[in-house]
Order: C-alpha cells, then sequence, then structure tokens
C-alpha cells in the first residue's frame, strides 16, 4: 500500500512540474516582448536592420504563434502557417520584409517557447 501511495505522489508531482512549466511559456504580448528584448537586442537589431516598426510586426507575429497555440479559432497567414508546419523554406518565400530578418527567432521561439505538441497541432492545418 506504502507503494502505491508512493507512486501517486510521484505522479501528481510530476504533473505539476508540467503544468509549471506550460504556466511559464509566454502567452501576453508583454510576456513575448521581454523574451523577444533577449533574443533580439539593440546590437543584434542593428546588425539586421531592424527597425522599431520591424520590431512590433515580429512581435505581433509572435504574439499571433501564441494565440494560435493556446486559443481555438486563430487563423494564420501563409507565412505563419508554414513556421507551424515546420517548413522554414516556404516560411522564407511568405516572410514579409520585417519577418524575413528574423526567422530563426521565430524557430527558437515555436522550439523553446510553444509546448512540445505545436508540431502535431500545426500538421493539422
Amino acid at each position: 500500500m506504502v507503494h502505491a501511495d508512493k507512486q501517486v505522489t510521484q505522479l501528481c508531482f510530476s504533473f505539476s512540474l508540467v503544468n509549471n512549466m506550460t504556466d511559464e511559456l509566454p502567452r501576453t504580448v508583454k510576456e513575448i516582448r521581454a523574451w523577444l528584448l533577449t533574443e533580439l537586442t539593440a546590437d543584434v537589431r542593428k546588425k539586421r536592420n531592424i527597425d522599431d516598426d520591424d520590431f512590433k510586426n515580429i512581435l505581433r507575429c509572435l504574439h499571433d504563434l501564441a494565440s494560435w497555440y493556446w486559443e481555438q479559432n486563430i487563423v494564420l497567414g501563409h507565412f505563419l502557417t508554414y513556421v507551424v508546419k515546420n517548413d522554414f523554406v516556404r516560411a522564407s518565400t511568405q516572410a514579409d520584409s520585417s519577418n524575413v530578418k528574423a526567422l530563426d527567432v521565430f524557430a527558437r521561439f515555436v522550439y523553446n517557447r510553444l509546448p512540445s505538441d505545436w508540431r502535431q497541432k500545426g500538421q493539422a492545418l
């Protein structure tokens, strides 16, 4: 009996860890902006010629990706659809002048900031 209780306790602990990891993933514009500022520092933005309008567009698209994952009925455009389908060759052909400067950021966002089942959800599009 003690052994079964220990397994249940471990299972509950593991489940809470998964939930905590998910809760830490960025969902709001403010959280995504904070993450984006660590990815696109002032030096990186200067080297890539990313101005304030480009930054705002990239941020909006990253927020659209987060909204697509966490919410129902979010329609993505061609560029973001290819991103979530993990087809960055096609994504690069659909990227606008802002997003093409940050393709690697979009890849890191979906790989590192969305839960791992984003691939299955993306393939269903």
